[in-house]
Order: structure tokens, then C-alpha cells, then sequence
């Protein structure tokens, strides 16, 4: 193979096959070309590395003008993925964090990489990332690809962002966006459903996540390039700190009901109009789920509004709102929105369903989300079916149960009793001073310090507040 001397094969695959070789220098990694179109892939390849530069991506040491044969200094590490296994989630995403730093570097160059997966990042002795097998056209692995690859675009730094997050998806989860069972490919998903859904935040399956670490990954796979973070060293930094923020409000299981509703919202961010009755008993999740939908659709650009507006021909773009069905104006806008058709979608949070609407019913948690709960808690898990019993399943009755004995070792009667008036539901603050007795002065003085270290969260126009106590990890 010209002046290099074949040792042993490493691996193969469709394009061709990769060698450990013997040049006049030392050791070096041949990659063969198998087919014409092999050539020209590697040839591209060759293009990019040409003329990128970086410490952390593989160096192209010589080619075969017609595309034959690419020779590369050799790294010493493993792929990603595999390096993962027993890693710890801080080490996990200090490596990330090094990825990023490293695309931030090519994209200031003026390159991408294009084609990031686990197999194309391998992880040094020292924890260090080495990015290899840059491409510029064809699309290698599914589930790390951007909905605009799959649509047949050519890559940008947009895209190398968006498989970043999958790449961090992927090291928090176990698994790739969409992907429906660990480990195994699911190639229908992996194509269609970044291009017609959103992915499953990763605290539903891992609750112990930073909201600010969920929040990072979910904008990285934001469906719109534009909604991404435009720059990946801003990317590595908060990734560097992301880990020291607290969890996401819990919202376990539910995943069907989760789907439909990430679904409907991109029917309404598509130009569609979306009415949903979100329909359960208090303290069933409705809230959050809700929240949950809001948040999604502010990562994606939608006009989130806070009150419905007297008309919705005044509405110009894509909007998503969530409203109790006991507002005075849900129903009327909700007429007047069928009518006009604005591409929208509204969340009413009620216990029956409202006429000419998506009637969606929140399920209970299941035994296996119950056990992860109990897991966090501390506590055994043979205990779930009866906590399933005594609370019907419910997420809030659910958490105050495990809160409640927590709750009464370490705080005051007074606070007790706010705790545990605001555990299942918000309370406005005035009704809860009157049930305490005090004047809604004297209560401000009391839940104030309580907001302030995350115990109590104020919820509407800052008029309530509702228990924000995480369970123990």
C-alpha cells in the first residue's frame, strides 16, 4: 500500500476497512476505500481535514490522490460510548464539556465536523476527546443526526450542535433521542421522529439530573437551528457548572401521555391549531405537564402568552398558552380561536373536558415510578403497591407522602404547616394566611426565607406558592 507496510486489520465496514501500518516514521492508521463511492466519501473526508486544524482532531498524515487510501496519526483511546460504562455523570460530562470546547475551536475555523456519534469520538487515557472521521455529505449513524440532515441538508456548526446534545443525551440516558429501548437500534424512530416530535426530557427517566443540565441538552436539540445555542464553547462553560444546579420539578412515567403532548405541540409550531383538555384530579401532574409542554415550546421559539388576548387575529405567530379551565375567558377564546384558526396550542387544566377540545386523561404513576421515587427517598421499595393504594397513584400524594416524616424532623410547626398546605397543590397566599391565623404580612416573613432556599416556589403572578422540597438524593 505504497511506501506503508499493512500489520493488522482493526475494523471494517461498508466503505471499507482500517489498519494498523508501518511507515517510515513509526505506526500510523490506514483507512481503504472499498468502492468508487468510498473514495469520494474519503476524499471529502481528506478536504476537511486539509484544512482544519485542532490539537483534539485526528491528523491526516497522507492520501492517495485518487482516494484509495487516507493514512492518520494513530490515538490511543476508546469510543465514547464504551469509555462511558462505570463512568460517573460528572466525569461523563467534563468529557462533553471537552467536546464542545473542541467543536467551539473548529467552528471558529470555519469547519464542522458533521458527522459526531460515539464511534467517531474516542476518549484518551488522560479523558481527553479526539474527534475522527470529520464528513461533509452522507448522514453514518442515526440518532446523533439533526432534523435538517435528515431532510438531506449539508452540515453546519447548527448540526454539530444538535448531535452534541445527543452525544450528552445519550451519556446522562443510556440511550439517543427517541430511541424506545437501550441498545437497540430502532431505524424507523431514529429517522422520522426528530423530524415530527420532540424528545422525552431526560429527568423523566432520571430525575436526579440538573434542570439546567436537562434544559442545555433539550435547547441543543431544539427542532429549528436557530433555536440552538449558536456557540459551543458558551456550551462547554455552562456544561462545566451545570451539574451544581438543583433538579427539575419531578414529573416520573407518563411517558404516552408525554409524546402526545410534544406531538401536539409541533402540529401547532407547523401551523396548526391545538385546543387540549388536560383532564385528571388535583394533584394528578396536570401543572407540570403543562409547564412542562410551556417550556418546550419557549425553547422552540413559540410566543408563550400568559393570558389569553381579547382577539386571536391579533396573534401573529406560533403560540402556546396554558390556562385553567376556570379562567372567565377559556371558553370564549377557545371559540373564537376555532374560528380563526391561529396556529397555536392551548393547555386547559381541568377536571372535565371542555366542548370542541383534545380530551387528554392523566394517568396515575405506575409501581416502577412509585420504586424510583421510594428509591430517591430512601426508602423500601416493597412499600409502592400500598403507597399506589393509599394515594390512588397520584404524583403529588404521592410525593407528600414520602415527604411528610422528612418534613417533621427538620422544620417548625409554623413551617410544617405551610409545607404541607402547599405539598399537593399552590395555595394563594392569602387563603393560607388565613388558615394559619396571621396577617399576610407576618406570612410573607415566613415563606420568604423558604422561597429563597428553593423549599417554596411562588407560582401565577408571585399571589401563591407551592411547595418546592426535592426528595432526598
Amino acid at each position: 500500500m505504497g511506501s506503508y507496510s499493512l500489520i493488522r486489520q482493526l475494523s471494517s465496514h461498508s466503505d471499507g476497512s482500517v489498519w494498523l501500518a508501518k511507515s517510515a516514521n513509526g505506526l500510523v492508521v490506514l483507512k481503504r476505500a472499498s468502492s468508487t463511492r468510498a473514495q469520494h466519501r474519503l476524499l471529502q473526508r481528506a478536504e476537511i481535514l486539509s484544512r482544519t486544524y485542532h490539537p483534539n482532531l485526528v491528523q491526516m498524515l497522507d492520501l492517495d490522490p485518487q482516494g484509495r487510501w487516507m493514512v492518520m496519526a494513530p490515538i490511543k483511546g476508546r469510543p465514547l460510548n464504551q469509555w462511558a460504562k462505570g463512568k460517573t455523570l460528572h466525569e461523563r460530562i467534563a468529557v462533553l464539556a471537552r467536546i464542545a470546547a473542541t467543536l467551539g475551536d473548529l467552528h471558529r475555523q470555519g469547519g464542522c465536523h458533521g458527522n459526531l456519534s460515539p464511534s467517531h469520538v474516542l476518549i484518551d487515557p488522560e479523558n481527553k476527546p479526539h474527534l475522527i472521521n470529520p464528513s461533509s455529505n452522507e448522514i453514518e449513524t442515526l440518532g446523533y443526526a439533526a432534523p435538517e440532515r435528515l431532510r438531506g441538508h449539508t452540515p453546519t456548526p447548527a448540526t454539530d450542535i444538535y448531535s452534541l446534545g445527543c452525544l450528552g443525551y445519550a451519556l446522562v440516558t443510556g440511550r439517543v433521542p427517541f430511541a424506545k429501548t437501550i441498545g437497540r437500534d430502532e431505524p424507523s424512530s431514529l429517522s422520522w421522529h426528530p423530524i415530527h416530535s420532540l424528545p422525552l426530557p431526560p429527568a423523566a427517566t432520571h430525575p436526579n439530573i440538573s434542570e439546567q443540565l436537562q434544559s442545555l441538552l433539550l435547547q441543543m436539540l431544539a427542532r429549528k437551528p436557530g433555536a440552538r445555542p449558536r456557540k459551543a464553547k458558551t456550551i462547554a462553560r455552562t456544561l462545566q457548572v451545570s451539574l451544581q444546579a438543583p433538579a427539575p420539578p419531578l414529573q416520573l412515567g407518563m411517558h404516552a401521555l408525554r409524546n402526545q403532548l410534544r406531538n401536539f405541540l409541533v402540529e401547532a409550531m407547523d401551523g396548526g391549531t391545538v385546543l387540549i383538555s388536560l383532564s385528571g384530579p388535583r394533584g394528578s401532574g396536570r401543572r407540570t405537564l403543562i409547564a412542562e409542554v410551556l417550556q418546550a415550546a419557549r425553547r422552540e421559539g413559540l410566543q408563550v402568552l400568559s393570558e389569553p388576548p381579547a382577539n386571536p387575529a391579533q396573534i401573529d405567530r406560533p403560540f402556546a398558552l396554558g390556562l385553567d379551565a376556570s379562567h372567565p375567558k377559556a371558553r370564549s377564546f377557545c371559540q373564537l380561536l376555532n374560528k380563526t384558526e391561529r396556529p397555536g396550542i392551548v393547555l386547559l387544566r381541568c377536571g372535565a373536558s371542555l366542548p370542541n377540545t383534545h380530551v387528554l386523561q392523566v394517568p396515575p404513576l405506575s409501581i416502577k415510578d412509585i420504586s424510583i421515587m421510594l428509591q430517591m427517598a430512601g426508602r423500601k421499595l416493597s412499600a409502592a403497591k400500598t403507597i399506589s393504594k393509599i394515594t390512588n397513584g397520584r404524583p403529588a400524594a404521592v410525593r407528600s407522602h414520602l415527604l411528610r416524616e422528612l418534613i417533621e424532623t427538620r422544620y417548625s410547626v409554623q413551617t410544617q404547616t405551610i409545607l404541607f398546605s402547599t405539598l399537593e397543590a399552590p395555595i394563594r397566599i392569602e387563603r393560607l394566611a388565613m388558615r394559619m391565623g396571621l396577617s399576610t404580612h407576618d406570612l410573607l416573613d415566613l415563606i420568604e426565607p423558604l422561597i429563597d432556599r428553593g423549599v417554596l416556589q411562588e407560582v401565577g403572578r408571585g399571589n401563591a406558592v407551592v411547595c418546592a422540597f426535592p426528595l432526598p438524593n
